[in-house]
């Protein structure tokens, strides 16, 4: 089998798998509803054989999986018309097969056709709030007031966050959640803008606290933010700071390691597909290579 067979083969294999899940959940709610079929599943639950394929495929677990996945498939069809639909389990999948993995956008390193950065840079829902982007510690990062409320720091505002930020330079403690937060304010700031008022709160850290300057610049390096993942070979991507997880490069969470920091004184040349996360799993963006001009890879309407 030749390289550009296999990249026909992977463009191919996305180009379908939304058509796939959306028949085998089908399927299954079809099934799930038939109550002759249904007590024949639970009379072979019952006797001993609740983890044979049948009865797996008809579990509750299972008919919530094809529930939620045509429940995406609809909110997704009316926000992103455009673009086909993957879920995580169905994509890493994929990926097994081929030996390709998934890595965020900023750790692709390799080449974009003009055509392709096209498509990437007119990349648009109607409802981005249900993007995800792919570092979680900007969205897990939570500030407790005084009166016990939790807050985000994008719910903040400017001055809350800058004061928050001089605070912990004064030396409040810190530990693996102080550094999240921190981080995430930093990122809130510099996703606002704010690029002056962030070198202004790195120099007031660099005089007020006893940290050294080093731990004090990687404090200060915003979180990643994008939102865009890219299923690729591993060699198309800078994986110094990553683990391989499931075919899928984890950033690893250096926040307890910064942390600790502070308080001691802190393979084969296939071609990529670019998918954007969201809530529930990812819609495919582009595809190139070879047989990238194969329109079935995308949806025919294109941006």
């Amino acid at each position: 089998m030749t390289a550009n067979t296999i990249v026909q083969e992977i463009h191919s294999a996305f180009s379908v798998a939304e058509e796939q899940l959306l028949t085998e959940a089908n399927s299954i709610l079809a099934e799930a509803s038939d109550k002759k079929k249904m007590e024949r599943i639970n009379t072979l639950r019952s006797m001993g054989f609740g983890n044979s394929a049948p009865v797996r495929r008809l579990s509750p677990e299972e008919k919530k999986k094809a529930e939620r996945l045509l429940h995406y498939k609809q909110r997704y069809g009316r926000i992103a018309p455009q673009y086909k639909f993957i879920t995580e389990e169905k994509l890493l999948g994929i990926c097994k097969k081929y030996g390709i993995v998934v890595g965020s956008s900023e750790r692709y390193i390799e080449e974009i056709p003009e055509a392709n950065m096209a498509d990437i840079a007119n990349f648009k829902i109607l409802d981005d709030t249900f993007l995800e982007v792919s570092d979680s510690r900007y969205a897990r990062a939570r500030h407790t007031t005084k009166d016990g409320k939790e807050m985000h720091p994008s719910e903040m505002t400017q001055s809350h966050i800058e004061n928050l930020i001089r605070m912990f330079a004064r030396g409040h403690s810190i530990h693996g959640d102080t550094v999240v937060l921190i981080q995430a304010c930093v990122t809130q700031l510099y996703l606002w803008g704010h690029t002056e008022e962030i070198e202004s709160l790195k120099s007031y850290w660099k005089r007020t606290s006893p940290v050294q300057h080093k731990l004090i610049e990687q404090l200060f390096t915003p979180i990643k933010t994008t939102y865009f993942y890219v299923a690729a070979n591993v060699d198309s991507f800078d994986t110094k700071g990553t683990t391989l997880k499931d075919n899928m490069l984890i950033e690893k969470d250096t926040s307890k390691e910064l942390a600790e920091a502070m308080r001691r004184d802190l393979m084969r040349e296939y071609d990529p597909i670019v998918l954007a996360k969201v809530e529930g799993g990812y819609l495919i963006v582009t595809a190139w290579g070879a047989e990238a001009s194969d329109e079935e890879v995308m949806n025919p309407t294109r941006n």
